[in-house]
């Protein structure tokens, strides 16, 4: 018999007052932490990029709109639990850029 446990608390990297990326999410159908999103808030956006690359350097998932997120899967089939790579850029409508990158988990 084997038992495994799963920490259901979600960490956020909090950065410059309005950036909170996610580290790890769970896409296992439960309702709870079930898409990558990073959350900008305060900030009204000219331009938006969030690209998801497995560990291989494969692009996994892309997106230059703020309202899609990634649901942990590539071509249509559930992407394997592990870490993943982030960059996110994106453009405030006075024109600052930012561009953040990471690691991300997905649990199954």
């Amino acid at each position: 018999k084997m038992v495994v446990s799963v920490l259901r608390k979600i960490s956020f990297i909090y950065d410059n007052n309005f950036c909170f990326i996610p580290t790890v999410f769970s896409p296992n159908q439960d309702n709870l932490n079930e898409v990558f999103q990073p959350i900008i808030s305060n900030l009204n956006l000219n331009k938006y990029q969030l690209i998801v690359f497995d560990r291989w350097g494969k692009e996994t998932f892309t997106s230059s709109s703020y309202e899609e997120h990634w649901v942990g899967t590539y071509k249509g089939v559930s992407a394997t639990s592990g870490t993943y790579v982030y960059k996110l850029d994106f453009q405030s409508i006075d024109g600052s850029s930012y561009t953040k990158t990471g690691t991300i988990t997905l649990i199954r």
